[in-house]
């Protein structure tokens, strides 16, 4: 559970954060500047919940769900990452305005931290919940765990989580929090929304249940798209070989293999031998196409498919963008991006 703060030490948090950002190798593609995402009106009604969400992504479900009824204000913007957005005194602000905060959750990103202890109306953590499974173990860096975990097959189970953890974990944690990937947890979250709502707004609730079911049917729809699309692809395109490892959700869902990725968590920076790693696994695969993600800097992708021959492609991995403005949309570009 979360221990809240005062809404000064709050901000005194937000801004030592702003202060001790560190020069990183890996940089951010897109500016920090906080962009609302709103309903049609920005400006809530005496009667009308005003909603705060972490990201674009869980802003939008919160909009299907809410419609017209509801304000739902996104504290990161639209192409701008999660893990990197620092949390300013307006968007402290705005948090402990608000009727509702909601969150991934999952140990996602610090902000997420610092917005919930400044939110004095309810919080919802969206993955609370949800039964996540831990990352996937990528094919590429397979090898150098292979021989440890032999070794340890009868060992004690969770002094063994503990050292992979400290040797090859990632800062989100055990499991996976990016639900998004997976449109059963994304109708979760949905079904979690509509409740929460419906708690603090009981003259909506009908409005909230026949909303959430209507728009469940439509990822559901989506869902079969999806798997319709990448079940054509021949067994070469089924490699996927990304910036982060944030798409074992969606490999698992429609059959691809997570070959690797840059680094495991974007504040994370490269290392030669996971670069190698990777470069070694396309060669030997005739992998034709890598993704970059374009929240994220481009370079170490690009000097892969260089070394490699292949064709970086961009897919999105955690933020709406105008291209793609909803998360319906997202998943659409995610699935192309792969299949086309």
């Amino acid at each position: 559970m979360l221990h809240r703060l005062g809404p000064a030490a709050v901000i005194a948090v937000a801004l030592l954060v702003i202060a001790c950002g560190g020069d990183e190798e890996v940089e951010p593609a897109t500016t920090t500047t906080p962009t609302a995402v709103t309903t049609p009106s920005a400006v809530a009604s005496p009667a009308m919940p005003s909603v705060v969400t972490s990201t674009t992504i869980v802003a939008d479900l919160v909009k299907q769900v809410g419609g017209d009824r509801v304000s739902v204000v996104s504290i990161v913007p639209f192409e701008t990452d999660v893990h990197w957005y620092s949390a300013t005194p307006s968007d402290i602000a705005k948090t402990s305005e608000a009727d509702l905060l909601v969150i991934v959750g999952g140990g996602l990103a610090v902000i997420e931290e610092i917005l919930a202890n400044g939110a004095e109306g309810s919080v919802l953590e969206l993955t609370h919940e949800m039964d996540l499974r831990p990352f996937p173990e990528a094919l590429a860096h397979a090898d150098e765990h292979e021989d440890e975990h032999d070794e340890d097959e009868h060992e004690d189970e969770h002094e063994d989580e503990d050292e992979h953890e400290d040797e090859h974990g990632h800062a989100h944690g055990e499991f996976d929090p990016h639900f998004w990937m997976d449109i059963d947890f994304a109708i979760e979250a949905v079904e979690a929304i509509r409740d929460e709502l419906s708690s603090i707004d009981p003259d909506g609730a009908d409005h909230y249940h026949e909303r959430a079911e209507a728009y469940a049917a439509e990822l559901r729809e989506v869902d079969a798209e999806i798997r319709e699309l990448i079940a054509g692809l021949p067994e070469g395109r089924r490699y996927l070989v990304t910036f982060h490892d944030a798409f074992g959700y969606f490999a698992e869902r429609y059959g691809l293999t997570i070959l690797g990725f840059v680094v495991e968590n974007p504040e994370e920076e490269p290392s030669a031998s996971s670069i190698k790693e990777l470069v070694e696994g396309i060669t030997e695969l005739g992998i034709p196409f890598i993704f970059r993600e374009p929240q994220f800097s481009a370079r170490v992708v690009q000097q892969i498919a260089d070394d490699t021959g292949t064709t970086v492609r961009t897919i999105p991995s955690g933020a709406l963008a105008e291209e793609y403005p909803t998360y319906v949309e997202f998943l659409r570009a995610i699935a192309h991006g792969i299949a086309e």
